[in-house]
């Protein structure tokens, strides 16, 4: 005999509801999503950080720069911005102090005192099209919510500088945040006002730049009586009021620092826990902005190329990853931008520091260079290293 038994059905979400256990506001918030896009949204899943490399354990170009001069020195797309008159009285590494958490952080040491004054920045450039999910320029618009870890022994309120670009025009938004105590880390979080009147670019240019105030343009923080935590047509701002509301002055002292780690840029007005990628994936990312060939000691390997029936060697050269736009290249000859390296044919050798022409592309490099002997079909090769002779280049496409 076969017995059945049979129960009416039950709706889970409304049982979960009547248990005693308390699921609190965001848990019933999720109990209550109707489908799984709006559960995801509740809980910011995916990828969130519109940085790359804000954990600083990228340093492709140099670990430390003494006497920096700005622009992209060591962390790899973390750029500084030192006025003339600053110029060579800052130190920039990539430092092993960091919070609980993370490894690197990105370091600048003040090594002398100014006669004059000058502006001092820590910047960052999100590529345009990496802004659409904000949805500024449109009734959409949604908040950014910008995070960070950051320590100093200069204590006070500093500036937050947001710049959104479409070309030539941007709009600014200034926050201001404070650093309490002397030589400990740090987390901050700022809110940034959803931007619907004014459309960031969205190509492969500048969408968003955030600019960490340090040190002012005339010594004087904003005097205006204008607060910019709304975002304003720069059309109608001073240079001063880039950095309203700041306090602290880095180049107060010798040996004052400033150190940052942790950047995270996200949609929506609630900072999420810090997103770590791989250290592969993030080399990956940052190498659509700058790549370098041949710094390694002996030559790992060889650029060959043939004669055209002249004295010219033909050749090119296919990058690890695509990059942003076609690059700026610098070449290098026994480890020195501009010095001498040799190519070969047969037993010909040829001095050069630059290939004599080139056509460069977002995935690959020709060139021509200028050789010896009329060999028509002939193998040329050049060396990749740093030792003597030897040739390496960089390839830079940062916005």
């Amino acid at each position: 005999m076969t017995v059945r038994v049979t129960k009416d059905k039950i709706n889970v979400r409304e049982k979960l509801s009547e248990l005693d256990k308390p699921s609190g506001i965001a848990g019933e918030a999720m109990l209550r999503a109707d489908t799984p896009a709006e559960q995801f949204e509740l809980i910011n899943a995916g990828r969130r950080n519109l940085i790359i490399n804000g954990d600083m354990r990228v340093a492709q170009r140099s670990q430390s720069v003494v006497g920096a001069t700005g622009s992209y020195e060591t962390v790899d797309r973390i750029s500084t911005y030192i006025g003339s008159a600053t110029v060579s009285t800052n130190t920039v590494s990539q430092s092993t102090d960091a919070p609980t958490g993370f490894s690197k952080s990105l370091k600048l040491e003040c090594n002398a005192l100014l006669t004059g004054d000058g502006p001092i920045t820590v910047g960052y450039t999100v590529e345009g099209q990496d802004v659409t999910p904000l949805g500024w320029g449109s009734s959409g618009a949604k908040k950014a919510t910008l995070s960070f870890w950051v320590k100093s022994n200069v204590t006070g309120t500093y500036a937050l500088e947001a710049k959104a670009y479409n070309g030539a025009s941007f709009w600014r938004n200034v926050n201001n945040y404070t650093i309490h105590s002397s030589g400990v880390w740090e987390y901050k979080t700022i809110t940034i006002d959803a931007l619907s009147d004014f459309t960031p670019a969205s190509d492969n240019g500048g969408g968003i730049n955030l600019e960490w105030w340090l040190s002012e343009i005339t010594g004087v923080f904003g005097t205006s009586s204008a607060s910019f935590e709304t975002w304003t047509d720069s059309a109608t701002g001073s240079t001063q009021e880039r950095a309203y509301g700041q306090t602290a002055h880095y180049l107060s002292a010798i040996n004052n620092y400033f150190q940052i780690t942790g950047i995270q840029l996200e949609v929506g007005s609630v900072a999420t826990p810090f997103e770590h990628r791989s250290y592969g994936e993030e080399l990956a990312l940052c190498q659509r902005y700058y790549q370098q060939y041949g710094f390694e000691t002996g030559g790992p390997f060889r650029i060959v190329g043939s004669s055209n029936g002249s004295t010219s060697m033909l050749t090119g050269f296919m990058y690890q990853h695509p990059m942003r736009d076609a690059p700026s290249i610098t070449y290098y000859g026994g480890g020195t931008a501009g010095g001498n390296f040799n190519s070969y044919i047969h037993t010909t050798t040829t001095s050069q520091n630059a290939p004599a022409s080139s056509v460069i592309g977002t995935k690959s490099v020709r060139w021509n260079f200028t050789g010896s002997g009329n060999y028509y079909g002939g193998a040329h090769w050049i060396d990749v290293g740093t030792n003597a002779n030897q040739f390496a280049f960089t390839l830079d496409a940062e916005i």
